[in-house]
């Protein structure tokens, strides 16, 4: 009886855990539209980003004195 007691335990976590996240998983509408929003706002950036991460890592500048990389950091702010 002992050796059934782990097991059962574990399967009442498992049970339990799906309809706690269920109840969980109602939000709030507007909520969903704001992060729909921000990822619709990341990806529009990505290209950008990627632009920008290739321009840095192409200066490779020695010994941390990256003249190059701020002035073109200051430059997109």
């Amino acid at each position: 009886m002992m050796r059934f007691v782990p097991t059962l335990l574990i399967a009442a976590v498992t049970l339990v855990t799906p309809a706690a996240a269920q109840q969980r998983a109602r939000v709030n509408p507007k909520l969903e539209q704001y992060q729909r929003e921000a990822i619709q706002d990341v990806e529009a950036r990505a290209q950008l980003t990627q632009q920008m991460v290739d321009q840095i890592f192409s200066f490779g500048e020695l010994g941390f004195q990256e003249f190059e990389t701020s002035k073109y950091l200051v430059g997109l702010l």
